[in-house]
């Protein structure tokens, strides 16, 4: 854990002392944040949806037309997922096979991810349908988790 703490601050440090374009891609058309939300690297991640142009949420790759979203919730990366999702990632983008992060999670045989995923589409569908009635919802999905408390929901007040 803390080799990988170092590293993530590393790469941090290179991002900033070099005026890197965040933006940049691999010769796969995949960004840091496809690989940073692949292999669980949260510091990364969160340098990355601060830092850079909101339209890295949704870039896709090259290979399989894939979100760093549909990374993170195919290898399950929880946390992740909801950090995507917080900054507004979409999650109705398919991939080259029709496939929406849900679905990945699905694949991934995450069950509880992929509830979370589905909460969270019908959410922005509602917000992309109704400004207003979007707030009440997601009030109402909130609370619903709240109940059942999944380990990776965090709410913050």
């Amino acid at each position: 854990m803390f080799v990988d703490m170092c590293f993530c601050q590393q790469l941090v440090d290179l991002f900033c002392n070099h005026d890197a374009n965040l933006l940049a891609t691999d010769r796969y058309g995949m960004t840091a944040l496809h690989h940073a939300a692949r292999f669980g690297h949260k510091g990364i991640v969160k340098y990355l949806i601060d830092n850079a142009p909101p339209v890295i949420l949704d870039m896709v790759d090259h290979e399989k037309g894939q979100t760093a979203l549909h990374k993170a919730a195919w290898y399950q990366r929880r946390t992740i997922c909801y950090m995507l999702v917080e900054t507004g990632a979409s999650l109705t983008r398919t991939d080259y096979q029709g496939n929406t992060p849900r679905m990945q999670a699905l694949r991934a045989d995450d069950r509880d991810l992929s509830v979370y995923l589905e909460s969270q589409e019908h959410f922005q569908l509602v917000v992309s349908e109704d400004q207003e009635t979007a707030v009440t919802v997601r009030s109402y999905v909130i609370e619903a988790y709240e109940i059942n408390d999944p380990p990776f929901i965090h709410t913050v007040r």
